[in-house]
Formats: structure tokens, sequence, C-alpha cells
């Protein structure tokens, strides 16, 4: 908890059901990391790297997540309510059923990202990059923001 750990290099590291809440992650690389149920409430990821990394059923709530690069991570049912995702790279991620309440992703991209069932309601998508026309139509059905 509250560990200081920016711009550590951890590929392939394996932190599952780890508690990293309010850790400081800034410029960290953790490429191809397993986190699944791990917990970042209120931790600061800006500018990380997990790329390819799974962080099924992660605990995400408030993390600070600005510029975050999460191309091809598995955020299956991962808690990302109230997180900061301003310009974050979600190529290619796996969002199904996460739980994105009042979530900002402004100026995130989404190319080829699966945003089935999210529930993002709330969420801001304003000047999100990639988006398809379908998942714009859910976006708005249920709740989220997107210009």
């Amino acid at each position: 908890r509250g560990a200081d750990l920016r711009s550590t290099k951890m590929d392939r590291i394996r932190l599952d059901r780890a508690d990293l809440t309010g850790a400081n992650l800034k410029y960290c690389e953790l490429r191809d990391a397993s986190l699944e149920y791990a917990k970042f409430k209120g931790a600061n990821l800006e500018n990380t790297t997990l790329y390819g990394s799974s962080l099924y059923r992660a605990n995400l709530y408030k993390a600070e997540m600005f510029s975050i690069n999460l191309h091809g991570a598995n955020l299956v049912e991962a808690n990302l309510q109230n997180a900061y995702l301003r310009d974050a790279t979600l190529q290619r991620a796996d969002l199904r059923l996460a739980f994105a309440k009042d979530a900002n992703f402004t100026r995130a991209l989404f190319a080829n990202a699966n945003l089935d069932e999210i529930d993002c309601e709330g969420a801001d998508f304003r000047g999100a990059f990639n988006l398809t026309d379908s998942q714009k139509e859910r976006i708005i059905r249920v709740g989220g923001i997107v210009s």
C-alpha cells in the first residue's frame, strides 16, 4: 500500500491480488504483466505502460491513468469507476463488462477495443478516437457522454 515504484521496469511480473492502493507507479513499464484482481484504488499510473497486461477484475477505482498505455490489455470486469484515463491508449484492449461509471476517457484511443457490455454511465468519451458508430450509440444509450 502506498508504495513508490515510479519509473520501475517490471515486464512479465505476476502481481495477482496485490494491494497497490495509493501506490505511485508513474512512468512504470509492466508489459505483459499479470495483475488480475489487483487493487489500484487511488494509485498514480500516469504515463505507465501496461501493454498486453491482464488486469482482469482489477480495482482501479479513482486511479490516475493520464496517458497510460493499455494496448491489448485485458480489463474484463475491471472496476474503472471515477478513473482518469485522459489520452490513454486502449487500442485492442478488452473492456467487456468493465464498470466504468463516471470515468474520464477524453481523447483516449479505442482502435479495435472491445467495449461490449461496459457499464459507462456518466463516463466522458469526448474527443475519443476510433470509437465505432455502434460503440458511440451504446455509450449514449447507457448514459455516457460522446461528442
